[in-house]
């Protein structure tokens, strides 16, 4: 392939080491090398693998007996045809991988076979030097909420659940969507590739907005709570406007509760059903009350006169 020397200011000075640990820290996101399988030959019991490693535009090839040594050996080629030097021997030895259950050709995709793996895997396998800190831990004991952040170079995002892994999967959801534009199966949770392998950029688009909502639910919710008896509260609910890009959260709410069979009121003077869902659904609705009196004395509002009849929402607000 065509060579060429790569501008020293594109780049940090590394220690070194591994060559695939030192691309990604010589290259940190976005501009982080992408592997690629591409082929598998051989018996299924002396596999060979190849496998590119694309940077800076470039393509670099290597082969090995599994997916390790062929990431690594495309690594190394890279980093000798872009800086002249041997770094071979800049990080260990080479080391097998587990070729006891190989898989065919056509099941190796070019997201390195990960579709279907943890996403904690995932971000380990492709960014090992990606660093996992427990930020807060928060509520009852038998209903705790943790907070634990991914941290990739200067990239850093935050999951939570309810417990340690929950919380450190959602980080690292969240840390794929951004670098990667992947999708998660919202069944199973595990990552989803398009028809051709490639980033599913739709469905890593609405878990860049679900994780933007819950965000703000949660910010808007302990804003107006820290300190108080509600706020050990967590199950919540809420709806966001987005208005040209800028997102306003119109409705919170937090709550678990029925009331029983015996005590329904027919009449319409007591809410039945607490779950924060329905509370939140209620808010909305009065909201949009609202904005449609407000509409029809033609002053502010997210809604507007339809040429058809009756109220659309403005262009934009979603």
């Amino acid at each position: 392939g065509k060579t060429e020397q790569v501008d020293q200011s594109s780049h940090k000075d590394v220690p070194m080491k591994n060559a695939v640990m030192m691309l990604n820290e010589m290259f940190p996101p976005p501009t982080a090398p992408q592997y690629r399988v591409t082929s598998m030959t051989g018996t299924p019991n002396n596999p060979t693998f190849s496998m590119t490693c694309i940077l800076l535009d470039q393509t670099f090839s290597g082969t090995g007996r599994s997916k390790k040594e062929a990431k690594l050996d495309a690594s190394q080629k890279a980093l000798q045809e872009m800086f002249g030097k041997d770094f071979s021997e800049g990080g260990g030895t080479k080391e097998s991988g587990n070729t006891s259950n190989p898989r065919s050709l056509s099941e190796i995709d070019s997201w390195l076979e990960l579709e279907g793996k943890n996403p904690v895997s995932i971000l380990n396998e492709l960014y090992p030097g990606v660093i996992f800190q427990l930020v807060s831990a928060e509520g009852p004991s038998h209903a705790p909420q943790f907070c634990v952040r991914a941290t990739l170079a200067s990239l850093s995002y935050e999951g939570r659940g309810i417990s340690k892994k929950e919380a450190k999967l959602h980080a690292s959801k969240a840390l794929l969507v951004h670098i990667h534009r992947v999708g998660f199966d919202p069944m199973t949770g595990n990552m989803k590739s398009g028809g051709e392998g490639q980033p599913d950029t739709v469905r890593a688009d609405g878990h860049s907005w679900a994780d933007k909502v819950g965000g703000l639910v949660r910010e808007q919710f302990n804003r107006l709570f820290d300190g108080t008896t509600y706020s050990k509260r967590k199950v919540m609910a809420g709806v966001v406007l987005d208005h040209a890009g800028i997102t306003t959260v119109i409705c919170l709410s937090s709550g678990t509760k029925c009331v029983n069979g015996e005590q329904l009121c027919l009449g319409g003077s007591s809410l039945n059903d607490c779950h924060a869902e329905v509370i939140a659904r209620r808010c909305l609705v009065a909201w949009l009350y609202n904005q449609l009196e407000l509409a029809i004395l033609g002053r502010t509002s997210v809604l507007q006169r339809d040429q058809e009849g009756g109220f659309r929402l403005l262009h934009g607000v979603s």
